[in-house]
C-alpha cells in the first residue's frame, strides 16, 4: 500500500508539471502574438500599387491610426486638364487632337485626343475643363505637373486666324465701360469712288474731328460735314506726317513730335491706293500668337499687323516691312496735288 501512495504522488507530481509546461506554452505563445502585433506596426503597406507623390509626416513623428503618412497616386495613366473660355469650348469636342508639351515629355511633346468636357464653369473666371486621359506607363509625369496644352477644334482647318498682334479692342461709344470693348481688326482696303463707300464726316475748323455719323465736333459744336467736298467747291488739303498720322493740320508746316515735313494727305482715288477700313469681329480660340476669327474677315482681306496705333477710318497706308525696332523703310510720300 506504501508503494501504490508513492506512484499515485508520482502522478500528481508530473500532472503538475504539465500544467506549468501547458502554462509556459501559453504565456509564450501570448509572447508572440504581441511581437508579431508589434512587429507589424514597423511596416506600412498601401491598399493598392503606386507612386509615392507627397510625404506628409517626417520620420520619427508619433502618429495615430488613421493618420495618413504618405500620398500615393496610379500614375501609369494621367489626366491632362486645361481651363478654357466659355465661348471657345462650343468649338470643341470629344476627340479633337491636343498636343501637350512639357521638358519631361519624349522629345517634348506628345499627342492625344480630348477625353471628357466639363461645360460648368467656373462663376469667377469662367472657364470649363478640358481633359485628355494619356499614357504615362515610363512616369515621366507626375500630380500636379504642369504642361502647355494646345487645343485643336474638329474645324480648325477651315477656319481663318490673323496675329493677335492684330486684334484691337475698341472702346463702345459714349464712353461705355472697358468690359463693353469690342475686339476689330484694321484692314487695308482699295479706295474707291463709287457711292458704296462709307461716308467720313469732319469738322470744318477741327479737321482732326473724324466721325463715320453725322454729329457735331466736341470743340466748337458745329455740325460736321461729309469729307468729300461738293461738287462746285474745291476739296480742302490736309498736311499730315507719314511717321505720325495723328498729327494733321490744314496748313504746311512741320511734325512737332519729329520735325519732317508736313505732307498733303489727299492722294488719288485707285491707282492701287490702299485705305485704313476697321471691322468688328468675333474672336475663336487663340494659343497666344495667332488667333482664330470666326466673323468678320473673309478669305484675302489684307489686316494690318503692326503700325495700327494711330490709324483712323480712310487714312492711306502702304505696306513696309517691319523689323525688331519698327519699320525698315519709310513709306512713300503722298504726292502732293496740282496748284
Amino acid at each position: 500500500e506504501g508503494m501504490r501512495d508513492e506512484k499515485a504522488a508520482g502522478v500528481r507530481a508530473a500532472s503538475a508539471r504539465v500544467g506549468e509546461a501547458a502554462s509556459g506554452i501559453s504565456e509564450r505563445a501570448a509572447g508572440l502574438a504581441v511581437a508579431r502585433t508589434v512587429r507589424g506596426y514597423t511596416e506600412i503597406r498601401a491598399t493598392r500599387s503606386g507612386y509615392v507623390t507627397q510625404r506628409l509626416v517626417s520620420p520619427g513623428v508619433l502618429v495615430s491610426p488613421g493618420t495618413p503618412i504618405l500620398r500615393v497616386a496610379e500614375i501609369g495613366r494621367v489626366r491632362l486638364q486645361a481651363y478654357v473660355a466659355e465661348k471657345d469650348l462650343r468649338l470643341l469636342h470629344r476627340g479633337d487632337r491636343i498636343q501637350a508639351a512639357s521638358p519631361k515629355l519624349p522629345g517634348g511633346s506628345l499627342t492625344a485626343q480630348i477625353t471628357s468636357l466639363f461645360p460648368a464653369s467656373d462663376p469667377t473666371t469662367r472657364t470649363s475643363t478640358v481633359e485628355a486621359v494619356v499614357d504615362n506607363s515610363d512616369y515621366r509625369l507626375y500630380p500636379g505637373d504642369a504642361v502647355t496644352m494646345r487645343l485643336f477644334g474638329a474645324s480648325e482647318g477651315r477656319v481663318i486666324s490673323v496675329p493677335s498682334s492684330a486684334i484691337v479692342m475698341r472702346a463702345e461709344p459714349k464712353g461705355g465701360p472697358t468690359s463693353d470693348a469690342r475686339p476689330t481688326v484694321w484692314l487695308a482696303a482699295e479706295a474707291k469712288a463709287d457711292a458704296s463707300a462709307k461716308p467720313v464726316y469732319t469738322c470744318v475748323m477741327h479737321p482732326e474731328v473724324r466721325s463715320d455719323k453725322p454729329g457735331t465736333c466736341p470743340q466748337c459744336k458745329m455740325d460736321l460735314v461729309p469729307e468729300q467736298a461738293s461738287a462746285g467747291a474745291p476739296a480742302a488739303t490736309v498736311y499730315t506726317c507719314v511717321m505720325h498720322p495723328e498729327v494733321r493740320s490744314d496748313e504746311p508746316g512741320t511734325c512737332p513730335k519729329c520735325k519732317m515735313d508736313l505732307t498733303p494727305e489727299e492722294a488719288p482715288v485707285g491707282g492701287g491706293v490702299k485705305i485704313a477700313r476697321q471691322v468688328t469681329v468675333t474672336l475663336g480660340v487663340s494659343d497666344g500668337e495667332r488667333t482664330v476669327v470666326l466673323i468678320g474677315l473673309r478669305e484675302g482681306d489684307e489686316v494690318i499687323v503692326k503700325g495700327h496705333e494711330n490709324l483712323h477710318e480712310g487714312a492711306a497706308v502702304f505696306a513696309v516691312e517691319w523689323g525688331e525696332r519698327g519699320p525698315l523703310s519709310l513709306p512713300p510720300a503722298p504726292t502732293m496735288g496740282a496748284g
